[in-house]
């Protein structure tokens, strides 16, 4: 299989590193699926990706939209989970709980559900891979204490 016939899916690739992974993997040659929660900022995203970019409206915490996005795809053989969440950006000790819930649900049960509602159309790729992104702001050392992202 050339490179030219492999899809990518990348979540949460409307900015930040999820966008510079789609930019990175269409020079590879590869079609990318700019996975986003808001319409209109996966289109805005790939119309600025250009040729061999697509919008895809995923919300990785929404069961209807992980369904919808996964009958949109026949095959894939590549899975990019990037989509994540730090909200409030504060440490540990000014954290709420509610704050972790938000980004436990995006960050982790988000990263299996997508994984899950895209297994069928990974399974009809001759080498699919799965790639799962984090953050510093996943180290509980960084977010006890001194994190060397702030200094």
């Amino acid at each position: 299989m050339s490179e030219t016939n492999r899809t990518a899916l990348v979540t949460g690739a409307n900015s930040g590193i999820g966008f510079e992974i789609a930019k990175q993997l269409l020079a590879a040659g590869l079609e990318v699926l700019v996975g986003a929660r808001n319409g209109s900022n996966g289109a805005e995203a790939s119309e600025r990706l250009g040729s061999g970019a697509r919008p895809v409206l995923i919300d990785v915490t929404d069961e209807v939209s992980l369904s919808k996005a996964a009958l949109e795809v026949d095959r894939l053989d590549v899975l990019v989970n990037n989509a994540g969440i730090n909200p409030g950006g504060e440490d540990i000790s000014h954290t709420s709980v509610e704050q972790l819930r938000r980004a436990y649900e995006t960050n982790v049960f988000g990263l299996v559900a997508v994984t899950q509602a895209f297994l069928p159309a990974l399974r009809r790729s001759a080498h699919p891979r799965i790639v799962n992104i984090s953050s510093g702001t996943g180290s509980l050392t960084w977010t006890s204490g001194d994190n060397p992202q702030f200094d």
